[in-house]
């Protein structure tokens, strides 16, 4: 279960006072939800968030990506552990991330442990490094971590491409310090990780939303990437992507054209 809330901001969300509460209502039963049963917790213009059992003890844990904090991008992002308690500051840890708006959550290395990815956006300049942080029986730790190049990252997805057993990581790139028209990536896994070294670079422009399926029905996943017509970006949700079986849809624009970058094996 991921979350995600509008397209890349044309300027740093400064306007909004910082820190801001994300909420969370829980299901008393029947789909009875009361204002009784709220849990506020803090987040720093916070873009996107996931929810998984991280450390395997029965209660899902919630990650926030903290994207700025009204004067800084390099701030702490935060893991939040589910216990019978419920949520607390006092029972959460926080990583090191920079500018980031969404957080990944699969297990990348094949350990048994899931990891995290954190997509990067900004940091007074759009070339910054995404960063992956590796879970284990212990939890995270700088001491496990790898950091990918991203230019204006603001999307993510884990896939195996090329059914080679190991996961690949695709970011969907949203601009450079100088253009729109930027490249997104593969970083594509083996047993050795992920690097720039073993990477495939895909001409994209303005892309916000990123989705796979086999397209063309040849047995090989394809990549749809979703990008605007338009240079300035309209405010739309970055959730409007999404593959049935019916096909591919993409959800009406509210103000402006888009339209979608399908990329298949050769």
């Amino acid at each position: 279960m991921s979350g995600c809330l509008t397209s890349p901001p044309n300027k740093p969300p400064t306007a909004a006072k910082l820190p801001v509460r994300s909420t969370s209502a829980r299901n008393q039963g029947s789909g009875k939800f009361s204002s009784s049963k709220v849990t506020t917790l803090t987040s720093y213009g916070s873009y996107g968030y996931n929810v998984a059992d991280l450390d395997q003890d029965g209660y899902q844990d919630v990650v926030i990506a903290n994207y700025y904090n009204d004067s800084a991008y390099a701030i702490n992002s935060m893991v939040y552990w589910g216990s019978a308690a419920g949520y607390s500051t006092a029972d959460s840890t926080a990583l090191a991330t920079t500018g980031a708006v969404r957080v990944l959550i699969e297990d990348l290395n094949l350990d048994g442990w899931d990891d995290l990815t954190f997509v990067s956006h900004y940091n007074s300049t759009y070339t910054v490094n995404s960063i992956i942080y590796f879970g284990s029986a212990s939890g995270f730790s700088t001491s496990r971590t790898t950091s990918l190049s991203t230019t204006g990252g603001w999307e993510g997805l884990v896939e195996d491409l090329d059914s080679d057993g190991y996961p690949d990581l695709i970011f969907c790139n949203y601009k450079s310090d100088s253009s729109y028209s930027t490249n997104s990536y593969i970083y594509w896994g083996s047993s050795g990780g992920y690097s720039s070294s073993d990477r495939t670079s895909l001409p994209t422009s303005g892309c916000h939303d990123v989705d796979t399926g086999d397209f063309n029905a040849d047995g090989y996943p394809d990549i749809a990437f979703a990008e605007p017509l338009r240079r300035r970006l309209p405010r739309l949700t970055a959730c409007s992507l999404a593959v049935a079986r019916s096909g591919l849809f993409l959800s009406p624009s509210p103000r402006g054209s888009h339209h979608l970058r399908i990329l298949g094996r050769r």
